[in-house]
């Protein structure tokens, strides 16, 4: 959307703290942008923040796309740094790491390396890990990654594999995150295949 804008669009751009980067890169509609402007009058209380509006846009920009272009990520990563409310932009971020299946493998680690993901560090490894095994099978550098995390789904991963090595069982029956980990590892070792 080039050139001037229209007045209608800039007042509601402004209503809703947008950038008007969201409609130069296609990530929001005028339409849409005009529909929210209109929800936001006519709600019985505006001053209630608009962040929700933002955040809406950007999860059903994210929902329409299988996959995402380098340059469309380079995007929103951009809107998400200038938008006035950081929660918000580390809520659409950590969600776009634990769950856009359209990422490959180096847009996940760009995301996940983002500042606004910090907080969910535990979960974006246990993502990474996911990923790591789909597409690289249970390797030994997935089982030593994945007992390293302190995390009950990891743990449990990799107690459910069907070829766990015996060093990852011993560990895990040791270590393990909670009991329930370090009790069926060690009921594992006690079975028949690593009777010996």
């Amino acid at each position: 959307m080039a050139g001037a804008l229209p007045a209608e669009i800039a007042d509601a751009l402004r209503a809703l703290q947008y950038d008007r980067r969201w409609l130069d890169y296609g990530v929001l509609m005028p339409a849409v942008l005009l529909a929210q402007a209109e929800e936001l009058r006519s709600s019985p209380q505006p001053e209630d923040g608009n962040e929700h509006f933002r955040c809406g846009a950007m999860f059903d920009y994210l929902g329409s796309v299988s996959s995402i272009s380098d340059e469309q990520l380079a995007r929103v990563i951009e809107l998400m740094e200038v938008d006035p409310d950081a929660g918000m932009a580390a809520s659409v971020l950590s969600s776009m790491a634990m769950g856009h299946p359209g990422l490959t493998d180096a847009q996940f680690e760009r995301v996940a390396a983002h500042a606004s993901c910090r907080p969910f560090t535990k979960k974006i490894e246990r993502i990474r890990l996911q990923r790591l095994r789909r597409s690289g099978g249970a390797t030994e550098s997935w089982f030593r990654s994945a007992v390293d995390l302190p995390d009950d789904a990891t743990h449990r991963a990799v107690l459910a594999e069907e070829h766990v090595p015996r060093w990852a069982l011993e560990y895990l029956e040791q270590h393990g995150v909670n009991k329930g980990v370090r009790n069926r590892a060690a009921e594992l070792l006690k079975g028949p295949r690593y009777q010996a």
